[in-house]
């Protein structure tokens, strides 16, 4: 299959290798020194020229998640044909830059975010986790279905939404919003 990159070009589309399911003991380099994760990094920004200092290093246990609003109208068919209203998702946001915000969605099984307008912002999401084919992203009419290692954006003034088909997997994303 293939298809058309936002640059212009044409690649084939081919899946990695699945990863080994137990990995062996890490081993360092002897005397490598690692900085504390709250230490800043100091840049120029290139828009003032000021020296700024930032943190750069964020943990996933250091983000807070926030329920987002539930999709009333959205519903998921059990495999008994029951009808399911659908759960609420999460997000947290690990940075919130004057530039962008980046951080983690989870959509717990039969969830669903709902539709909204990205308004201004580019949104690239990342697939860490979901079951095969399970993620289902919703936008400007398309619908596509997605598994873990896939990636999407958003273009700034389009409508998405993303439900979770699995029954028994969340699905987690990481975002990356481009401030204009």
């Amino acid at each position: 299959r293939r298809m058309t990159q936002s640059g212009g070009g044409t690649r084939k589309r081919a899946r990695p290798a699945e990863a080994a399911p137990s990995a062996s003991p890490l081993r360092l380099p002897a005397g490598l020194r690692f900085d504390d994760p709250e230490s800043p990094v100091k840049y120029i920004d290139r828009s003032t020229g000021q020296e700024e200092e930032r943190l750069v290093v964020r943990n996933r246990a250091e983000i807070s998640f926030t329920v987002l609003p539930r999709d009333e109208s959205a519903t998921f068919s059990s495999q008994d044909g029951n009808q399911i209203q659908a759960m609420a998702s999460e997000a947290g946001a690990a940075f919130d830059d004057p530039r962008f915000v980046s951080g983690e969605v989870v959509l717990p099984p039969y969830a669903s975010k709902p539709m909204e307008n990205g308004h201004d912002f580019t949104q690239v999401f990342i697939v860490l986790e979901a079951q095969e084919k399970a993620l289902v992203v919703n936008m400007n009419k398309k619908r596509y279905q997605l598994s873990s290692g896939d990636q999407f954006w958003v273009p700034p003034f389009t409508e998405y939404g993303l439900q979770n088909f699995s029954s028994s997997e969340s699905v987690r994303l990481a975002f990356v919003l481009i401030k204009p």
